[in-house]
Parts: C-alpha cells; sequence; structure tokens
C-alpha cells in the first residue's frame, strides 16, 4: 500500500480542515506538510477502488490495459476493409473494446471516482458522455448482431458507423482539453467561434 494512504485516510477522517504530517529527512532535519481535509477526501476517493494495490500493482495494471487497449486497436486497422465493403462488426468490435481497455488502464491508475470526476469535469463533459455512450452503443449494436447471428443490415450498419465516428471526435475533443487554449483556436479555425459546445471559458486551472 502506498506511504501515503494512511495519512490520506487519517486527513479525511479528521475533525480539523487540515492536519499537520512532520517527514523526518535524511540530513537529520524535518519537513512539516500540512493536508487539508477536502483534498485528503478527494485523493482518497480516487484510489477507493484499488487502495489495496501498491503503486506498482496500479502501474502494472494500468500498463497492461494500456498495452492490450493498443493491441486490439492496431489489430482493427487490418479490419477496416470489412468496414469498407459493407460489414462493420469486426471492426466496429477491436476499436471499442481497445478504447475501453485503454480508459481501464487510465482509470486503473487514477482510481474510479477520479477518472468519472475528470471525464465530467465541466470543460470535458460533453465529449465524455458522447464517448462513453457511444462506446456502449456500439458494442450493445456488435452483441446483438452477434447472438442473433445476423448482418448489420442498413440501419444498424449506418448507425454503428455513426457511433465510430462519434467515438472518434470525441476522444480528440476530450484529450485536447487537456491542452490549454488549444480546443479554443480549433473552434475557432473550424467553426468560426469558440470552444463550441462548452457553453463558458475555462481557465487552465479549472480544466486541471
Amino acid at each position: 500500500m502506498n506511504s501515503l494512504d494512511p495519512l490520506l485516510r487519517r486527513a479525511a477522517t479528521a475533525d480539523a480542515d487540515d492536519i499537520s504530517v512532520d517527514f523526518a529527512l535524511e540530513d537529520g532535519s524535518s519537513w512539516t506538510k500540512r493536508i487539508r481535509k477536502s483534498d485528503a477526501e478527494h485523493v482518497g476517493c480516487g484510489w477507493a477502488c484499488c487502495e489495496k494495490l501498491t503503486y506498482t500493482e496500479r502501474l502494472l495494471g494500468c500498463g497492461i490495459c494500456l498495452t492490450g487497449g493498443y493491441i486490439f486497436s492496431f489489430g482493427s486497422l487490418f479490419r477496416f476493409g470489412t468496414l469498407v465493403t459493407g460489414n462493420p462488426l469486426p471492426f466496429a468490435a477491436t476499436w471499442t473494446l481497445g478504447n475501453m481497455l485503454a480508459l481501464c488502464g487510465a482509470t486503473f491508475l487514477v482510481g474510479f471516482k477520479e477518472q468519472v470526476n475528470t471525464m465530467l469535469h465541466p470543460a470535458r463533459q460533453g465529449a465524455g458522455v458522447a464517448y462513453l455512450g457511444s462506446m456502449v452503443i456500439s458494442l450493445a449494436i456488435v452483441f446483438i448482431c452477434v447472438l442473433l447471428n445476423r448482418p448489420t443490415g442498413v440501419i444498424l450498419g449506418f448507425s454503428l458507423v455513426a457511433m465510430l465516428i462519434v467515438q472518434s471526435i470525441s476522444i480528440a475533443w476530450y484529450t485536447l482539453s487537456f491542452v490549454p487554449m488549444i480546443r479554443e483556436y480549433v473552434s475557432k479555425l473550424v467553426f468560426g467561434e469558440d470552444d463550441v459546445g462548452l457553453g463558458k471559458k475555462h481557465t487552465y486551472e479549472e480544466i486541471i
């Protein structure tokens, strides 16, 4: 378990708004760090779903998920031909599973609640919801067709391709939200207006 976890839990459950923690340094001196209760609650809850794992184990889990995700995503490129010829199921399944595994990797590292809070932040809420929703709908269509042992047909086929497009656009827009001012630039370049769909501007400190 991470050595900071007991300190975070102590701060989160303390009666006071913050606690002071003394760290002994190698040269014999000490260093005092004040931990705010609100910060401890925020970080502690973020690790709640995997708090029994060490930081190394979290990194390992993240690496395994990301590697699997990249393998699926790369493998989907070899199935792009089936998408062009009218059978989007193989491409959609591998592409979506790759995206889901990559997302699980990030969640493994930072914790479930922290990942949810990040995706639902006002600066990226629309893109986050669109990304999650399009992945769920894509897999639902794939499972329906597989279980019924039938091709997608025109309606489901077009719906599946549309969800793949939404996945690609939403994850790109979501990723751009972490780069200060880049979405305003892209919005002005493409649409002639600033940061389409956000409703209001956010400072760099608010976004991260």
